[in-house]
């Protein structure tokens, strides 16, 4: 796992260890999941990709970047391989159904 900078969003996070699934997460909290969409757009990932900026493309907030990870299956945040396809539903889907 890469070392947390301290202008890290992840800065103040403690990591947990979940021994059963073997893996490590920042904040607890319950994974979302949004079923594939004919509006879903793709993201490639490519060598220097951030999650934060990911999001903020598609959804106009960097704040979002654990969704991009939920709905990949993203476990390690710093481990995305270059060429990972991460799905992204559209903008109005997610404020409607994640930010209500």
């Amino acid at each position: 796992m890469a070392l947390i900078g301290v202008y890290s969003a992840f800065a103040k996070e403690r990591p947990r260890y979940d021994a059963v699934a073997r893996w490590t997460f920042y904040g607890p909290r319950q994974a979302r999941s949004l079923p594939p969409a004919s509006d879903d757009s793709y993201h490639v990932w490519r060598e220097g990709d951030r999650l934060p900026l990911v999001a903020f493309k598609a959804w106009g907030t960097s704040r979002l970047w654990w969704l991009v990870c939920d709905l990949n299956e993203v476990v390690d945040p710093w481990g995305i391989e270059v060429g990972t396809r991460l799905r992204l539903p559209s903008r109005a889907r997610v404020e409607m159904e994640v930010l209500g």
